[in-house]
C-alpha cells in the first residue's frame, strides 16, 4: 500500500530535471534558428532575430539563467558550457555600465572582446551538447543538431545574398560561420557518440 505513493515523489524528481532539460535544449536550438533567420533575410529580420535583437538576447540570457539552474543535473561538459556561456555575458554587462555601450551582444571596445565574444558560442554549442547527453538524447540528439545544421548552412549558401549593407553582411558572414562550427562540432559529437556505443561505454 504504501509503495506506490512513495514512488511518485522519486519519479517527480527524476521526470522534472528531463523536462528542465528539454526546455533547456529548445532555446539553444531557438537561438540558433533565430540566426540563421536573420541570415537568409538579413534585411527583414536582422533586426528582430540577429545576434543584436532584444528577441535573441532574452533567448540566450534564459537558456543561461535555466543553464546554471541545472548545474546539479548536468555532466561535467553542461556544466562547463553553463559557465563558459554565462561568464562573458556578465562580463559584457559589466562593461556596459561602465563603459556607456550600447549593449544587446556589442563589443565593448575593449581587449575583452576577443575571448568574451569567442567564449559565448563556444559556451551555447558546449551547454547544448551537455544538456544532450545529459539527458540521455547524447546520439540521437547529436545526428539531430548534424542534420538541421547541414540543412541550414546548404540552403544560406543556395540562397542568393540580397543587396544589403556592409554590416548586414558581415552580420551574415558571422551566422553562417556560426552554423558551419555547429555543423562540425556536430560532426565530432556524432563521431564521439558512436565510438562510445560501439565499445559500450556510452556515457549518454
Amino acid at each position: 500500500m504504501m509503495t506506490a505513493p512513495a514512488a511518485r515523489p522519486t519519479t517527480r524528481f527524476r521526470t522534472a530535471p528531463r523536462i528542465a532539460m528539454g526546455m533547456l535544449v529548445a532555446l539553444l536550438v531557438l537561438v540558433g534558428l533565430a540566426l540563421a533567420a536573420a541570415a537568409l533575410a538579413p534585411r527583414q529580420l536582422d533586426p528582430v532575430l540577429g545576434h543584436l535583437s532584444p528577441a535573441t538576447a532574452v533567448l540566450l540570457g534564459a537558456a543561461t539563467l535555466l543553464g546554471l539552474a541545472l548545474t546539479p543535473w548536468l555532466g561535467a561538459m553542461g556544466r562547463i558550457g553553463a559557465v563558459m556561456l554565462a561568464v562573458p555575458i556578465v562580463i559584457l554587462l559589466v562593461a556596459n555600465e561602465l563603459l556607456g555601450s550600447d549593449y544587446a551582444g556589442a563589443p565593448t571596445g575593449t581587449p575583452l572582446d576577443i575571448p568574451v565574444l569567442l567564449l559565448i558560442p563556444a559556451g551555447h554549442l558546449t551547454l547544448l551538447f551537455g544538456a544532450l547527453r545529459s539527458a540521455g538524447w547524447a546520439r540521437r540528439g547529436a545526428w539531430a543538431v548534424f542534420a538541421l545544421t547541414a540543412v541550414l548552412s546548404l540552403v544560406i549558401m543556395i540562397v542568393p545574398t540580397p543587396p544589403i549593407s556592409d554590416s548586414l553582411l558581415a552580420n551574415r558572414t558571422v551566422y553562417g560561420a556560426l552554423l558551419v562550427a555547429a555543423l562540425m562540432t556536430a560532426a565530432i559529437a556524432v563521431l564521439l557518440e558512436r565510438g562510445r556505443h560501439a565499445t559500450g561505454t556510452g556515457l549518454g
